[in-house]
């Protein structure tokens, strides 16, 4: 069974082995920096969700970016399925470092060489076989991606947890500081940094944070190491986020009343609906979308009970997106049950009933 709460203590134990190994002569470099170094700050973000977490890294780990493969073989050890992903092209040794250890470890990490920048549709995919994922280890990769976006947001189809890290800047080159609070990204020069032609973005901590949001993920936790003066070239600042994917609502628990998921991420509701939060904060927000085709009929009244308490009903007349933003009782775990006075009849086209679309569902303070 896997347990992140000896997180520390398996990478010691490895770490120790994978040194020995590495002072074995080879026709390659190994890949120049510590993975296991990590650990520590990963243990840091797990901590009080050690319980889920481990849940969800027994479900099977994606390792994307995997260099040789020393979290691979971490969590491995801990008793998780591992699936390790990299580029041989932009790998420090070609990948024969990754190959090398599975060897010598006699491992089970199943190893997939893959260009994730022009096919990152096929992360999930080995021996012909979806893959889906309780937690994505994602470090170190992200400002080498040429389209971090697209990248991001399919490993939000595919796990319910992702770490990642990636170097993060709060001023442009030569110390001019980023408009505060804004989502800034900077695109480096082919040799600006590192003289390394396979660096690409670097985002402002606001900017990591709305590509987060946009790709379909909730932010758990969030730790900043490094220059607190960082910047594109000198000053190295990394970010560390723990993220839970909301794509298609999977960060809650639907009940009745839900179609499936379309490859937006959103979902289309029956006339009622239902959904449940554990441990929720006070404020409820739900973003949704009026369909045209439900005013047909006139204005659509949206009414919502939370453990059976009537709360205000909204009522929309035009067709567009909205929040739908409620106080919820206090309580450990809240039911909401919805419906709207107006449907979407099935048709020859589509035999479903409709009733309205949900992008995100959220509590906040």
């Amino acid at each position: 069974m896997t347990d992140l709460s000896r997180l520390e203590s398996a990478a010691s134990s490895l770490s120790t082995r994978l040194e020995k190994l590495r002072q074995v002569p080879s026709k390659f470099e190994w890949y120049r920096y510590q993975s296991l170094s990590n650990v520590p700050v990963l243990q840091n973000l797990f901590r009080g969700k050690e319980a889920e977490l481990s849940t969800a890294a027994g479900e099977g780990v994606l390792d994307l970016g995997c260099a040789d493969g020393d979290l691979a073989f971490l969590f491995e050890s801990l008793g998780c399925r591992v699936h390790a992903v990299d580029n041989p092209v932009t790998n420090h040794n070609a990948m024969r470092g990754v190959h090398a250890l599975k060897s010598q470890l006699d491992s089970s990490v199943t190893i997939q060489e893959l260009d994730v920048d022009s096919r990152a549709d096929q992360i999930s995919t080995v021996g012909g076989t979806d893959n889906v994922y309780g937690l994505a280890l994602f470090l170190g990769t992200l400002y080498h991606l040429k389209n971090p976006h697209a990248v991001l947001e399919h490993v939000s189809k595919i796990s319910r947890y992702c770490v990642i890290s990636t170097r993060v800047a709060r001023a442009y080159p030569g110390g001019e500081a980023f408009p505060p609070h804004q989502p800034v990204a900077y695109l480096l020069g082919e040799t600006e940094l590192n003289a390394d032609n396979s660096n690409y973005w670097i985002f402002s901590p606001p900017a990591l944070e709305r590509l987060c949001e946009r790709t379909h993920w909730r932010i758990l936790e969030k730790r900043y190491l490094g220059a607190a003066d960082s910047d594109p070239v000198k000053n190295d600042e990394r970010a560390f986020y723990l993220l839970k994917s909301c794509y298609g609502l999977r960060d809650i628990v639907l009940g009745e009343g839900w179609h499936e998921i379309e490859k937006e991420g959103w979902r289309w509701t029956k006339p009622s609906f239902s959904l449940t939060l554990d441990n929720p904060l006070p404020a409820l927000k739900m973003e949704l979308y009026i369909p045209e085709a439900l005013l047909e009929q006139g204005p659509v009244t949206l009414s919502c009970s939370a453990n059976g308490s009537e709360l205000t009903p909204a009522v929309y007349a035009e067709p567009g997106q909205y929040t739908f933003a409620r106080r919820l009782p206090k309580s450990a775990r809240v039911e909401l049950k919805c419906s709207v006075d107006r449907r979407i009849a099935p048709s020859a086209l589509d035999p479903r009933e409709f009733g309205l679309i949900v992008s995100k569902v959220a509590v906040t303070d």
